[in-house]
């Protein structure tokens, strides 16, 4: 017991975002996705639409350079092309997707209490503007990231995802706005 308590306690953010984001239970907005791949010239890019459901998922709808769907539910991530599902992942059957699943979820509505417990926070503000790094903590995500950082105003505006292979991933959101 006293373990977990000095666990939660060590991973508590120590930097807040309370009354910066909008806690609006649903958004909407477009997307524009770069990956930065070693070896590449050019970015890979893609752009789209999202809708994130505060703690229930994310449908990501991409329209370009081809179209194509993503939904991550609490429970799973599904990928579409064409009405056909692509792939199916349970977090059920694997808990390493039930941690993509919280790590996607908790990136997209800057939940930096969650992302706390896998990752160190440190950030900056100022009246509006926001910026937070978040360096993963000992365990499977040092093996795949070692930098995300999440900047913003009333919302999470830029992801940025880099990774231990010296890939990079920014994905820009804009026109974010909430529906009723």
């Amino acid at each position: 017991m006293m373990s977990t308590l000095v666990m939660l306690v060590a991973a508590a953010p120590t930097f807040d975002l309370t009354g910066k984001l909008s806690m609006a239970p649903v958004l909407t907005g477009d997307f524009t996705q770069e990956k930065r791949v070693k070896g590449f010239k050019r970015p890979l890019t893609s752009r789209g639409t999202f809708v994130v459901k505060r703690g229930q998922g994310v449908t990501w709808t991409t329209t370009a350079p081809f179209s194509s769907e993503l939904v991550v539910s609490s429970d799973e991530i599904v990928s579409k092309q064409s009405d056909a599902v692509v792939f199916k992942l349970s977090a059920e059957k694997d808990p390493g997707v039930r941690l993509v699943i919280q790590l996607l979820l908790s990136v997209l509505s800057g939940d930096l209490a969650v992302l706390s417990t896998s990752f160190t926070v440190d950030g900056t503000s100022d009246r509006d503007a926001w910026s937070v790094r978040l360096l993963p903590r000992p365990g499977p995500l040092t093996k795949v990231f070692s930098l995300l950082t999440l900047e913003g105003h009333q919302y999470v505006e830029a992801v940025t995802l880099r990774e231990v292979t010296g890939d990079e991933t920014r994905i820009t959101l804009s026109h974010t706005r909430p529906l009723p």
